[in-house]
């Protein structure tokens, strides 16, 4: 997800939200008149889950302006999710919201945030759970090899189905060991790594330092818990626009 910019519009506004949502891998639309029990009310993007608990609907309101979002705006939101009867609301806004709004919003079904702050909570949300939701691309293991030299790795493949494009759809890679450590591979990164026919291909070394050929730290800023040693599966999350996929691996182990 790309950064609010100064001279970003509240079309651009809401279009960063409506892909933010969608990357979740839930049915969504934007700019929608719903139609409540009291009466009709424009919607900024509409989130349907189908999970296994039953069907539940989101609705996001974007606030582009030069100012913080108060009470009334929090409460006339909370109408329209009344009288449409959706489950859960979310209210936007880079500007943040007055003490008026978090302290009302606290007691409703209403989270306030700016899109950064979501984003956040999406990733969160997606590396507690097993899954592989795009119906879109697919990511599969080459070969997982002891390599010697004290050195092993895994070969990981993401391909599109039906024509999709990798590189027009991919927005970042989470990479996680043992809970301990997670690496973050922005979207200019993962581009760089994409094969002239538009396949998606990284290297998972047994060494972390040198993970998918990204020098992304060097050793002395690895942190982790004292005696903790940085080894086990990992687990990968390629994110997308239509939505994440998962999978988990070993690298084995040099000898």
């Amino acid at each position: 997800m790309p950064k609010i910019a100064h001279n970003e519009t509240w079309q651009d506004y809401e279009n960063n939200a409506y892909d933010l949502f969608r990357s979740t891998g839930h049915r969504c639309q934007r700019d929608v008149i719903l139609q409540g029990v009291r009466g009709s009310h424009q919607i900024d993007v509409v989130v349907d889950l189908a999970v296994p608990i039953g069907n539940h609907r989101w609705l996001v309101e974007c606030k582009h302006w030069s100012r913080r979002v108060g009470k009334r705006d929090l409460q006339s939101f909370k109408t329209a999710i009344d009288d449409i009867g959706a489950d859960h609301g979310y209210l936007l806004s880079e500007k943040g919201f007055q003490k008026g709004a978090r302290e009302m919003a606290s007691t409703l079904n209403i989270s306030l945030c700016s899109l950064s702050e979501l984003r956040e909570h999406f990733v969160r949300e997606q590396l507690t759970h097993q899954h592989q939701q795009s119906k879109e691309f697919k990511v599969d293991i080459e070969y997982e090899e002891d390599l010697g030299n004290m050195d092993s790795e895994a070969i990981l493949e993401l391909n599109h189905v039906n024509n999709f494009s990798v590189s027009d759809h991919i927005i970042e890679i989470h990479v996680i060991r043992e809970g301990k450590l997670n690496w973050v591979l922005p979207t200019e990164a993962v581009r760089k790594l994409l094969t002239p026919d538009g396949r998606l291909i990284i290297s998972l070394p047994w060494n972390p330092i040198r993970l998918c050929g990204v020098c992304l730290k060097n050793g002395s800023e690895i942190e982790t818990e004292e005696g903790v040693e940085i080894c086990g599966p990992y687990r990968v999350i390629f994110r997308t626009l239509s939505g994440p996929v998962s999978i988990n691996t070993y690298v084995p182990m040099y000898k």
